[in-house]
């Protein structure tokens, strides 16, 4: 039977799909639906986010999929490209919710500028260019700094605004959608949707 689930999630992953446990949390948290998104709550009784609880689920989730990219070299090369033919010509670049380093890595390589991805889990320190930290949260050292903002991650904000606020940038703020493509829940994802709700939480 082993032999069999591991064959099985082996065609299905090279067909870009993933076998996950069934989440646990619908169980015992709101999730409510907006005009074309959806929010999971992390509120407790007090009226407060419960954001241990949340960064607890962050990490088991990071932790299980450390090895997995949810973009590609061929999409960042493709906005590079597409900024860089434009005229911007970046000194800095913060990206969000990284994992193990992959978009530092491109961008890097492709802007030869300063790149550091942030990762709420503490295998942070694992990877190069990369620090431990909650995107919900401002860092006063790179307040107003980045060029552009890069996240693959805005699906895992419990409060995407929030998020989106605190990154306080004056040019580019990019957020790799995929969400939308989403047949699922999974526990880490707290906030998902079309494209016009990402356009409506940077409008706010």
């Amino acid at each position: 039977m082993s032999l069999l689930k591991d064959t099985v999630r082996r065609v299905l992953y090279r067909l870009g799909y993933q076998i996950v446990p069934a989440p646990k949390w619908p169980t015992n948290r709101n999730v409510t639906e907006h005009s074309g998104y959806r929010l999971v709550s992390w509120m407790g009784d007090d009226g407060e986010y419960d954001v241990a609880g949340y960064r607890r689920e962050q990490e088991r989730g990071n932790r299980a999929k450390i090895e997995q990219v949810w973009t590609n070299e061929a999409n960042l090369q493709f906005i590079s490209r597409w900024l860089q033919g434009r005229g911007l010509v970046p000194q800095f670049i913060l990206c969000h919710g990284t994992r193990n380093g992959f978009e530092q890595k491109v961008f890097s390589g492709f802007f030869q500028c300063d790149v550091i991805g942030t990762e709420i889990s503490s295998t942070a320190t694992q990877f190069p260019m990369t620090v431990q930290a909650d995107f919900h949260e401002p860092m006063a050292e790179w307040d107003r700094r980045a060029d552009i903002v890069y996240s693959n991650s805005l699906d895992h904000a419990y409060d995407p605004a929030k998020a989106l606020a605190r990154a306080r940038i004056n040019p580019v703020p990019i957020h790799h959608v995929k969400a939308s493509r989403r047949l699922g829940i999974e526990n880490i994802c707290a906030f998902w949707g079309q494209h016009e709700s990402y356009r409506h939480k940077v409008g706010q």
